[in-house]
Parts: structure tokens; C-alpha cells; sequence
């Protein structure tokens, strides 16, 4: 995992640029295609030994992308946030840039977090 970038945005929001290595997320699908296989039905072939190819073939590419990257994302996203001592309020909204089998994983976090409070002088008050 690479934190490419973070910046602090207006209102109190922070944006993170995340690039995961291709291994990585291979993995992840891989992992998926595994538990998934069991319960996808494949002409010519007993539930759960059709070929990753296959299913890809007649699924698309990308069917197993969206449950590979709910896999890895609260870990990497916990450990950015841990790393970079951010205190989060509220649910991230996500961007993906780049996924794929081969490919970097890059994607973007927009997240709004505890905004930086400064008192005034409030012991003369009236």
C-alpha cells in the first residue's frame, strides 16, 4: 500500500490518494473467486469447478472487483487513518481511478473529519 497523497479540504475534509500494489489485490480476487465459485452455475461444469476464465468469460472481467475491494478496503483504510492519526466523523466517499487484474488498485477517499476547534477568552465574561 501506498498513500500517494493527502490533503485537507474546506469544511473540515480530508482527501487520501491510495495505490494498492497489483499483487495485492490479485490476491484478493483470487480469495473471492474462490468462495464465490461454490455458487455460481456454469454450463458443462459441477457447481463450484468452473474455471475463473470461464466465469470471467460469461460474468465479465470485473465480477469479482467490487467484493475483491470490499475485502481489502477497511484494513487499508484503518491503517491509513491509524497511520496518519485522522480522526474520521463520518462514512468516506469513495472514487475509483484504476482497478483491474494486472493493475494498481488507485483510488481516492474524501472523508470529513473533527474539525480543529480554538477557544476564545471566555474566563472574563461577564
Amino acid at each position: 500500500m501506498k498513500l500517494l497523497k493527502q490533503e485537507v479540504g474546506e469544511k473540515s475534509t480530508i482527501k487520501i490518494e491510495f495505490s494498492i500494489d497489483k499483487e495485492v489485490f490479485d490476491k484478493a480476487v483470487d480469495k473471492v473467486y474462490r468462495k464465490q465459485v461454490k455458487k455460481i452455475n456454469v454450463p458443462g461444469f459441477r457447481a463450484g469447478k468452473a474455471p475463473r476464465a470461464i466465469v470471467e468469460k460469461m460474468y465479465g472481467a470485473g465480477v469479482f472487483y467490487e467484493d475483491a475491494f470490499d475485502a481489502i478496503f477497511p484494513e487499508i483504510y484503518q491503517a491509513a487513518l491509524n497511520e496518519h492519526k485522522v480522526e474520521v466523523v463520518d462514512r468516506p466517499e469513495l472514487d475509483v481511478q484504476e482497478i483491474g487484474r494486472g493493475k494498481e488498485l488507485k483510488f481516492t477517499v474524501e472523508v470529513f473529519v473533527r474539525p480543529d476547534v480554538e477557544l476564545g477568552e471566555y474566563k472574563n465574561l461577564g
